[in-house]
């Protein structure tokens, strides 16, 4: 991987191929289990960008990295869904601050 980032001609080819590939497994993970959801999804996706570029730069078909970038997009854009950890760590705090509200 380093050779085909120094081949995109970027400066530090080896700090960037290690920084892409900490970002699409850290926060692949954390899209998986939902935490954090918009925000990993939304950076993982800037890589998925970088991804493209890199395939259409070696010729090859950047077709697989263009539907993984649209899947994460829209995982940016709907967010992590009712089973995410972030739905159950905002959802007490909020559900509680109504029952407050109701009985104040």
């Amino acid at each position: 991987m380093v050779e085909e980032v120094a081949g995109m001609h970027l400066p530090a080819p080896f700090a960037i191929a290690v920084a892409a590939t900490i970002v699409q497994f850290t926060f692949s993970l954390f899209v998986t289990v939902g935490l954090l959801t918009r925000l990993n999804a939304a950076l993982l996706a800037g890589a998925l960008v970088g991804a493209i570029f890199q395939n259409l730069l070696a010729r090859r078909d950047p077709q697989l990295a263009i539907l993984y970038t649209l899947v994460v997009l829209s995982v940016a854009l709907m967010g992590g869904g009712k089973f995410a950890l972030d739905a159950r760590a905002f959802s007490r705090g909020q559900s509680q601050q109504r029952k407050q509200n109701i009985y104040a």
